[in-house]
């Protein structure tokens, strides 16, 4: 006996979608977090065989509706994900001739370099 069912192929519609990315300094940890997710919408196709294209065509109405309606959700759960921790920046001890010099960085800047993101600090030389 064949399956019945309904199926569907999904999509976004643009593919893919487009977001924004906002970086920040907190004490010595570079942080991200997403700023901006681009408008996109969910495209949704009946796929499977006969049955599941009656069914699928018969529900379509429904699944056009949640096509629209899931990317505002899926959009504002993004918006709500903390701050992702990209590096911490540590000393950094080199031995030299058999001295060892470590470089601490403080007061971090981020900043932009030919369109490139920079973090530039103080740092002290012990």
């Amino acid at each position: 006996m064949p399956e019945v069912g309904i199926g569907y192929e999904a999509k976004t519609e643009p593919n893919p979608i487009g977001f924004e990315v906002s970086v920040s300094v907190s004490g010595m940890q570079v942080r991200a977090v997403i700023s901006n997710v681009h408008p996109f919408v969910a495209v949704l196709k009946p796929t499977g065989n006969v049955a599941q294209l009656i069914l699928s065509g018969a529900a379509w109405p429904i699944a056009q509706t949640l096509g629209v309606a899931v990317p505002p959700l899926a959009t504002q759960i993004v918006h709500r994900l903390p701050a992702i921790p990209i590096t911490t920046i540590q000393p950094l001890a080199q031995t030299v001739e058999g001295e060892t010099i470590t470089i601490t960085p403080s007061h971090l800047v981020l900043s932009d370099s030919n369109g490139m993101l920079m973090i530039s600090s103080d740092i002290s030389v012990t």
